[in-house]
């Protein structure tokens, strides 16, 4: 399986603010994509769980976006636990399905608080669809 990695990439929320995004990229055209956004630091290794592995991801032929949340390691802006998470993921999931990389179907995932920040409100009923609601 061949893919790219590009580390730390901004990805712009609508009020100004970047998130640092590391992606994996299958070769091959585009893919559909599943986010996992996390306030614990998105380097840890393992932070995905020992039963889920990027490189599994990639081989069933998914793209990965692993982000730290906002104002948290990587990533601009202040940190207020829950705040943020609704816009954040939903500007994140808007951006995913732009990339030419992307087919345009966004799923969200995680474990623990991951998961909750992952599919936080209007983000979770919509994740993986094609139309994103309107704000």
């Amino acid at each position: 399986m061949s893919y790219k990695v590009e580390k730390d990439v901004m990805v712009p929320m609508q009020d100004g603010q970047t998130l640092a995004t590391d992606l994996w990229i299958p070769d091959g055209g585009p893919a559909p994509a599943l986010l996992v956004r996390t306030p614990y630091g998105k380097d840890i290794p393992n932070l995905l769980g020992n039963t889920l592995s990027i490189q599994a991801l990639l081989e069933a032929g998914y793209a990965v976006a692993h982000q730290d949340c906002r104002g948290t390691y990587r990533s601009n802006g202040e940190f207020t636990p829950l705040l943020h998470e609704s816009g954040d993921g939903a500007d994140t999931v808007d951006w995913l399905r732009q990339q030419p990389w992307c087919d345009g179907n966004v799923g969200t995932f995680g474990a623990s608080s991951s998961a909750s920040r992952s599919g936080r409100r209007r983000h979770w009923l919509w994740s993986g669809s094609r139309q994103s609601p309107r704000r």
